[in-house]
């Protein structure tokens, strides 16, 4: 009996040393594993690119071809477009794509271990075993009730006031905007909470807005707002970390636009 526990001991000490010889780690974010671009698919066979003008990785072998772009809430399977529930993301500085998403995709067997937080993916005979750390679910976060509006634009709610962020900078006039102001650390939930004011506040939200992306060091989204009773639009976007094309933009990471009129 002795014998029988050290063998097994033995054997998943031998399975936790493989973990890190090619840097099998992940994250469990709501549920789902999350594993790094490189290591685990090409472990299993796969080729593993990354296009940094595209922001997109791509996994491929003889019988399959996934692509999956950066900030993108769904990826594209051997031509079928795939919606998984935690999407390929960047956490911290790396971007990690849906183990089994992409396992169900291309026929894997996918397996999850509860007790050693491990998760194991076989394919084509090959096995991979991933450590995993479980991210903790932040507190719900809670905004006030009443909405604030800039004091210059009373019928604009002012995005610092709301959620404690201070002005990085103020412009006025620029590029056809009666102001615009520049926010650091601006989260989702902030964001979502601002566009349900703006329409409690009775702003349309404008589905033709298509401003260039690249060309302006946009990264998330951009999205715009109007009243056209109160004669103002408001545009709003996420702006890359790095890489910025003006010095202006060099000063923020987000941006609320307020402009004079809408045409």
């Amino acid at each position: 009996m002795k014998k029988n526990i050290a063998i097994i001991i033995g054997l998943f000490m031998g399975i936790a040393n493989t973990l890190t010889a090619f840097g099998a780690e992940g994250v469990v974010k709501n549920g789902r594993t999350l594993v790094g671009v490189r290591g685990v698919f090409e472990e299993l066979g796969f080729n593993v690119t990354w296009n940094s003008e595209k922001n997109e990785a791509v996994l491929s072998d003889d019988t399959h071809y996934i692509s999956l772009v950066k900030g993108e809430d769904h990826f594209f399977a051997d031509g079928t477009d795939i919606k998984p529930d935690v999407p390929q993301q960047i956490i911290g500085d790396k971007f990690y794509l849906p183990l089994r998403a992409i396992g169900d995709a291309i026929g894997a067997d996918v397996s999850w271990n509860e007790e050693n937080k491990i998760a194991h993916i076989t394919y084509n005979a090959k096995d991979v075993y991933i450590k995993c750390a479980v991210e903790e679910k932040a507190a719900p976060t809670t905004f006030p009730q009443k909405t604030i509006f800039y004091k210059d634009d009373p019928l604009v709610p002012d995005f610092g006031a709301l959620y404690g962020l201070k002005v990085v900078q103020e412009l006025e006039g620029a590029s056809g905007h009666k102001y615009s102001y520049y926010y650091y650390q601006v989260t989702d939930d902030m964001v979502n909470d601002y566009i349900q004011r703006l329409e409690s506040c009775g702003y349309i939200f404008d589905k033709n807005v298509t401003l260039l992306k690249a060309k302006y060091g946009y990264d998330d989204f951009v999205k715009e707002y109007y009243s056209r009773e109160k004669n103002i639009a408001i545009t709003f976007g996420r702006f890359k970390t790095i890489d910025h094309f003006t010095v202006d933009l060099d000063t923020a990471d987000f941006r609320v636009y307020i402009s004079k009129a809408i045409n």
